[in-house]
C-alpha cells in the first residue's frame, strides 16, 4: 500500500491520490490496505522515532469521506530515483 501510494503520488507530486486509487494500483482489499498502513505507522513510529508519514494525509480533500495522501516534490523526485 505504501508503495502504491508513493508510485501514484511521485507521477503527480502535490496531487491528491485516494485510498481507493492506492488499493486498486496495490491490488488489495480495504481491510488489507488498512493493516498495511497501521504497519508503516508502526514501522516509522519503532525505526525512524517520528509520527510521520512520508506524504502528506488529508481527509475528505477530494469530496468523497475518505483518505487522500500527497507526495511532496521533494519525497517525488527522491522516490523516483529509488525506483529507477
Amino acid at each position: 500500500m505504501t508503495l502504491a501510494i508513493l508510485d501514484l503520488g511521485a507521477h503527480q507530486p502535490g496531487e491528491l491520490v485516494s485510498i481507493r486509487d492506492a488499493e486498486a494500483h496495490a491490488g488489495v482489499s480495504r481491510g488489507v490496505a488498512r493493516g498495511q498502513l497501521a504497519g508503516l505507522t508502526q514501522l516509522v513510529r519503532r525505526r525512524f522515532k517520528r509520527q510521520d508519514w512520508p506524504f502528506e494525509v488529508r481527509w475528505a480533500a477530494g469530496g468523497e469521506k475518505i483518505a487522500y495522501y500527497v507526495v511532496s516534490d521533494t519525497v517525488a523526485k527522491l522516490w523516483r530515483a529509488v525506483r529507477a
